[in-house]
């Protein structure tokens, strides 16, 4: 039988019992649940964030070309939401 960490919390006992029991003995790390990311996990969060990242950039150049796009259509309020969502919603369609 392993031997059992002892857990600070109120019921430390009940909890040390119930751990000797089932035969589990935990580490620091295992005990907070929290592992460290690794390697992978960096690069896979990097080429996840990247599209992102080029969209949203792309999605500010329209935020500049507004004024000249709405002196030249006249649109209403509603029409150029329409513009900001329907040009966000395709332009990544387009790369």
């Amino acid at each position: 039988m392993m031997k059992a960490a002892k857990i600070p919390n109120q019921r430390g006992s009940l909890v040390e019992q119930t751990m000797k029991k089932e035969g589990i003995a935990l580490t620091a790390a295992t005990d907070t649940g929290i592992n460290p990311a690794g390697r992978k996990e960096w690069i896979a969060l990097i080429v996840l964030c990247l599209p992102l990242m080029i969209v949203s950039m792309d999605v500010s150049v329209l935020f500049f070309a507004a004024p000249a796009i709405a002196a030249d259509l006249h649109p209403t309020a509603t029409q150029q939401l329409w513009i900001f969502d329907v040009y966000a919603s395709f332009s990544p369609v387009c790369y």
